[in-house]
């Protein structure tokens, strides 16, 4: 799996409950290589799929769901 570019936090909020850099990685096929597991991150980008969150809970998985749209959000109102 090859990393294509980091998606960098702009709100607050983001670095601290889902990592300072998530990593946004090419798709491929097989989605059990999808996935790897990272201490510094709750979330992962893989190109043209979409968002992929863990945590150890899933109401936490949610929060960190919610936070990373958050930081889309932002990411693209910063290219206008």
């Amino acid at each position: 799996m090859k990393s294509v570019s980091p998606f960098l936090s702009y709100p607050g909020d983001f670095a601290q409950i889902v990592g300072t850099n998530i990593p946004v990685v090419e798709a491929k096929d097989e989605s059990s290589n999808l996935i790897k597991l990272s201490e510094n991150c709750n979330a992962q980008v893989p190109r043209n799929v979409g968002a992929l969150c863990w945590t150890t809970t899933r109401p936490y998985a949610e929060a960190v769901a919610m936070i990373l749209e958050k930081n889309c959000k932002a990411a693209l109102l910063s290219l206008l």
